[in-house]
C-alpha cells in the first residue's frame, strides 16, 4: 500500500478493526501509526487456501502486532519475516506424551480451533 494510499485508507482500517485505537493519545496515535508503517515495509504478507491479501488484512495484522510495540526500543520482531494468513481458523494436530511413555497424535477437540499464533522459527499464521 502506498503512503499516501494508506493515509486515505489505513487509519479507516484502523479504526474499523481496532477498537482500542480510538482510545489512544494522539502521541500514542503516530508512534503506532509510524510502527505500522515500518512493521508492513519490512514484512512478506502471504495468503494460503486462496486468500488474496488486501490492505485490510495487512493494517489489521500489523496494527495488532504493533500495539505490543508502544513506548518500546524495537527492531521490529526480528525473527519474522513472512506472515502466513488462511482464510479460516483452524484445528491444530496435537502430540501428547502420556504416563507409560505412550504419545498420542490427532486433531483435539477439547481445544478451541486456533484464529493466530507465532512460531518461532516459523513464519507468524494470521486468519
Amino acid at each position: 500500500m502506498a503512503k499516501t494510499n494508506f493515509l486515505n485508507l489505513g487509519w479507516k482500517i484502523i479504526e474499523e478493526n481496532a477498537p482500542f485505537y480510538r482510545k489512544l493519545s494522539n502521541e500514542d496515535k503516530k508512534e503506532l501509526q509510524r510502527h505500522i508503517l515500518i512493521f508492513m515495509g519490512e514484512k512478506h504478507f502471504e495468503g494460503c487456501g486462496g486468500l488474496k491479501i488486501t490492505d485490510q488484512i495487512k493494517v489489521t495484522i500489523a496494527t495488532q502486532a504493533c500495539i505490543l510495540l508502544l513506548h518500546r526500543q524495537t527492531d521490529y520482531y526480528p525473527g519474522l519475516s513472512s506472515i502466513i494468513v488462511y482464510p479460516h481458523s483452524y484445528v491444530a494436530c496435537m502430540i501428547k506424551h502420556l504416563p507409560g511413555g505412550v504419545v498420542t497424535e490427532g486433531l483435539d477437540m477439547t481445544v478451541p480451533r486456533i484464529v493466530g499464533e507465532f512460531l518461532e522459527f516459523l513464519p507468524t499464521i494470521g486468519y
